[in-house]
């Protein structure tokens, strides 16, 4: 389905650089920036319109100028032709091209004139995957109005992809809403690397507030690090005495991980009862050595 590559060096910085732009039928434009060359064909930074770019070519351009050309044809008026079902060589569709790029408008179009939402590829991933792993909140809207099915696994899919946690966390109350269900892995994940956003979505969608691991880790505790965490996982119904499979508590954990927000909050949940006497004493001490000044004003407050 691709009809040209154009392909720009980038100067500077040692290493070459190459970044492509695969023009398809359809007004399709697909970008990548590789360390090899790949494909010839030349583009001219200084072309005006979609069509000059066709007939032109320099064997080198900026990096700004490669990227505002690349803007530039994006937002060239284009008329869709050919099959909207049609495949590139690779076995990849323009509809998932399109969803890949989180480009709702190509989608749209595309499904418009006859695409089918969910007509997977030829390696079988379907255009929601391209479209949930690009945090295409609008293209995945309109992959799953089209009738897209939404499964459980996209939930991971949204997680790991790469974006600022607040649109990450749209994408998943988007697929939530639409019957996904998040795995207590990815709630006890959310809570250990502290994504806030998601975490809330993941909760309010089902997700289980006393999440484990396969290995046992418990989302209270690897959450301990982030107090925000620990204020959403007991709102839903974490149990501050719980421990995880190595023993430890969220209280010991907050404390060793310096956290004071995060132990003073579970101190006032009730964290101190589930504890030893010997675990208490550690607990002072490791406060002691943490600096943790209020934690063991707090602690000692609290005695044997």
């Amino acid at each position: 389905m691709r009809e040209r590559r154009f392909t720009w060096s980038l100067p500077g910085g040692g290493q070459e650089r190459w970044l492509h732009a695969d023009v398809h039928r359809g007004g399709v434009i697909f970008t990548e920036e590789t360390s090899n060359p790949n494909h010839g064909g030349l583009a001219s930074a200084g072309a005006r319109s979609f069509d000059d770019v066709i007939g032109h070519g320099v064997p080198e351009v900026s990096e700004d100028d490669a990227r505002a050309l690349i803007e530039h044809l994006r937002a060239c008026p284009r008329q869709p032709e050919g099959d909207p079902s049609a495949w590139d060589p690779e076995g990849v569709s323009v509809l998932a091209h399109a969803a890949g790029r989180g480009d709702a408008d190509a989608v749209r179009a595309l499904l418009a004139r006859g695409a089918r939402a969910d007509e997977p590829c030829r390696d079988g991933t379907r255009p929601l995957s391209f479209a949930v792993s690009a945090l295409g909140l609008e293209a995945i809207e309109a992959l799953v109005a089209a009738g897209a099915k939404v499964e459980d696994e996209l939930l991971s899919a949204a997680f790991w992809a790469k974006g600022p946690d607040d649109r990450r966390a749209a994408c998943l109350a988007r697929l939530a809403a639409s019957g996904a269900r998040a795995t207590t892995e990815l709630v006890w994940r959310a809570a250990s690397f502290g994504r806030v956003a998601s975490l809330r979505v993941l909760l309010a969608s089902g997700g289980d507030p006393r999440a484990r691991a396969r290995g046992g880790d418990l989302a209270l505790v690897d959450g301990a690090r982030h107090h925000e965490v620990v204020t959403l996982l007991l709102g839903a119904g974490a149990v501050v005495t719980d421990r995880d499979a190595h023993g430890r508590s969220p209280l010991e954990f907050a404390i060793a991980c310096g956290k004071p927000e995060a132990a003073l909050l579970l101190l006032a949940r009730g964290a101190w009862v589930g504890l030893s006497p010997k675990e208490r004493a550690s607990a002072r001490s490791l406060a002691v050595d943490r600096g943790l000044a209020d934690v063991v004003a707090a602690l000692e407050a609290r005695g044997d």
